[in-house]
């Protein structure tokens, strides 16, 4: 059975760096940091805690022509369902689908990742004072169904909850389908904000968070003095089309989805295991129809905590050490930006088309202690020119998945 390609289209995020794709790349290439101080509220929960990767919050959802928010449906979004609505607007308008083109099109669909609300600022009430709509925050598919009513589109629609691989499966997942032909269309990503008291104490007390102060000395993937990882919010949209619809409407592609892999440690819930990450990205290459050797630069997972960049660059040594040429470069977007949980895997795989449109690989945090003990070719604290076809995005997840997407160089 042949396979069509599913390529981009469109691309929008909400992130600490910025609530435009061209504003987070250009603040990526010269080292900004997306970090702020706790604010006082939520620090007397986590003394130990001192930053975090906020959105700014000005700006998002302004008025659009074509897909105009009713007051009321403004009302009931949550701020997590604004950025995502944000990020799909942008995309969209980007890829210039309109609304006649989405709406009532069974294919056309939309897959999101996403992760939980505790719903603390309504539990700390008695039942009776809570707002009635309150239930209706704690389901994670909130966020879909407010996108889907502002886009008309009533075709199929998935909710993946999978902690840090939400966005990435959600992407995987719609490169399946439209390859398949299941789907012409599919508006894809992430969305989350965990910037809660129980979600910021639950993290530290597991020994996830950095406690720096400082924002200079926080969150350095791959240093051997790594400490974990600041707390972000953010999200980040994908239009993905197949190549036929695309060239239909003479639609630009910004690079195509070419291979996914998804495993399962079925080890420990907290503990990431090498050998899982290693078989997702074998499954990604093989997906992808190439050799690891064509690989040119992984944005990885890149946590900051100890265990994860141990196991990681472990795991890239398992796929790469017979590699012939040099190994892929790597780096951690993260470490500027911040994790950004559910949402990561899509403005992850924002910067990846990014980078091979540009042709050049943002810096990595600079490193104050040396690298880790595998011998990964870093990127340094300075953009890496590169020539670069296909690059991989790796995330992993609480409980044990494991996912990798490949992405491959469209000409310009």
């Amino acid at each position: 059975m042949s396979l069509t390609d599913a390529v981009v289209t469109g691309l929008g995020c909400a992130t600490s760096l910025g609530n435009q794709v061209n504003t987070l790349w250009q603040n990526l290439l010269v080292g900004k940091l997306g970090y702020q101080a706790m604010p006082t509220a939520l620090a007397k929960h986590c003394p130990e805690v001192h930053l975090l990767a906020q959105v700014d919050h000005r700006g998002l959802l302004p008025a659009n022509s074509n897909w105009p928010i009713p007051a009321k449906q403004l009302r009931q979004m949550s701020w997590v369902t604004k950025m995502l609505c944000h990020s799909a607007l942008a995309a969209l308008a980007q890829s210039q689908l309109l609304p006649e083109q989405l709406a009532d099109n069974p294919k056309v669909g939309l897959i999101i990742g996403c992760g939980v609300d505790l719903c603390e600022r309504h539990t700390r009430l008695e039942i009776h004072e809570r707002n009635p709509n309150w239930l209706l925050e704690s389901y994670p598919n909130m966020h879909l169904a407010h996108l889907a009513k502002l886009l008309n589109c009533n075709g199929f629609n998935s909710t993946i909850v999978n902690a840090c691989t939400s966005a990435s499966q959600a992407i995987g997942q719609a490169m399946h389908m439209i390859q398949s032909g299941l789907l012409d269309v599919a508006i894809v990503g992430g969305c989350d904000s965990r910037i809660a008291p129980a979600f910021v104490s639950g993290f530290n007390r597991l020994n996830m968070l950095s406690k720096h102060a400082e924002a200079d000395a926080a969150m350095r993937p791959f240093d051997h003095a790594r400490s974990g990882f600041v707390l972000a919010e953010g999200a980040g949209v994908l239009v993905l089309e197949s190549r036929a619809h695309a060239a239909k409407r003479s639609a630009k592609s910004l690079g195509r989805v070419s291979g996914f892999g998804c495993s399962q440690d079925a080890y420990r819930l907290t503990e990431p295991c090498p050998n899982g990450k290693a078989k997702a990205m074998v499954q990604a290459i093989n997906s992808a129809n190439i050799t690891a050797k064509q690989i040119g630069y992984i944005n990885s997972h890149g946590t900051s905590t100890q265990q994860n960049d141990a196991s990681e660059a472990l795991a890239i040594e398992q796929i790469f050490h017979q590699s012939s040429r040099p190994w892929p470069w790597v780096n951690s977007s993260k470490g500027w930006l911040g994790h950004s949980l559910a949402a990561s895997g899509a403005i992850e795989a924002i910067i990846c088309l990014q980078t091979l449109r540009r042709q050049v690989i943002h810096p990595n945090r600079p490193l104050v202690q040396g690298a880790t003990e595998a011998k990964l070719r870093l990127v340094a604290s300075a953009p890496q020119p590169a020539q670069l076809d296909y690059c991989m995005s790796n995330s992993s997840a609480l409980g044990g998945t494991n996912t990798s997407l490949i992405f491959q160089r469209e000409p310009i």
